[in-house]
């Protein structure tokens, strides 16, 4: 893993065979789509900066969260490692975000809406691994 301040973990959130996307954009015709994402603090545990992405950002808790994969991306000529967590929140938890456009989407709405760049590869994986990501036995 590289050193904090390039490392991001992002937050594949699984709940009725759909994953969670945002946005910082008002207008959600036109936005651009992320999956759930926050900086690693200085020390901080990757599993726990997922649980605290969900916490504090989304206003939720998780059931689970496991390691998918680690994958390197650039920004703004920066190169990031994103530590990639599949997870859900418990049962009666529904994400909520007061800064953020959330939008649940199912498989066939991955390529209906536009990605960050950084996302692109991570989605189409996801895409790529439905079927597994949502296995009970996983979530």
């Amino acid at each position: 893993m590289s050193n904090d301040s390039t490392t991001t973990v992002v937050a594949i959130l699984c709940k009725n065979m759909r994953v969670l996307a945002c946005s910082d954009a008002g207008n959600t015709d036109n936005a651009v789509w992320e999956l759930p994402v926050t900086f690693l603090k200085e020390g901080e545990d990757p599993s726990d900066a997922c649980k605290r992405l969900a916490k504090d950002t989304l206003g939720c808790l998780l059931s689970t969260a496991w390691l998918l994969h680690t994958q390197r991306c650039e920004e703004d000529g920066q190169s990031i490692a994103m530590e990639c967590y599949v997870c859900a929140p418990l049962p009666d938890e529904e994400p909520r975000a007061q800064t953020k456009a959330l939008r649940w989407l199912r498989r066939e709405d991955l390529t209906q809406v536009q990605w960050a760049a950084k996302h692109e590869e991570l989605v189409r994986m996801v895409g790529t691994y439905w079927d597994q990501l949502f296995q009970a036995e996983h979530l």
